[in-house]
């Protein structure tokens, strides 16, 4: 983090790196990971995917996972997440998930509509 905060961006992504890898079972290590490469591409997605896979009861990794699995537009991975973390959560921590699952697919779910309706109306005016 020390490295992040002086801006020395290659030392930062080397630690994360190991942070987000070293050891699957230390939730905090790999969300901040995938939290700094949230905005590098997949990494951050391919961090908590893997740590799925070794850790799939942690509700942490599973939350972070659906909502990263959002942010990639991964609606079906995001809604399975869910599923599995509604199993070992309550239903308050669920619906606040849900509800910001919602948050992250209501403007692409609205961009689609849009869409559609530009291509059917240019079709039906011609």
């Amino acid at each position: 983090m020390k490295a992040a905060t002086a801006g020395d961006s290659a030392k930062a992504n080397v630690y994360y790196k190991w942070l987000g890898t070293a050891n699957p079972y230390f939730d905090d290590g790999i969300i901040a990971a995938a939290n700094y490469f949230s905005k590098k591409g997949n990494t951050s997605y391919n961090i908590l995917a893997e740590a799925r896979l070794y850790h799939p009861s942690s509700i942490n990794i599973q939350k972070a996972y659906a909502l990263e699995s959002a942010r990639q537009g991964f609606e079906t991975y995001a809604r399975n997440a869910l599923t599995s973390f509604s199993q070992r959560s309550t239903q308050k921590n669920t619906q606040s998930l849900q509800n910001k699952l919602s948050l992250i697919f209501q403007p692409r779910h609205n961009s689609k509509l849009i869409f559609c309706n530009t291509v059917f109306n240019v079709f039906v005016n011609t």
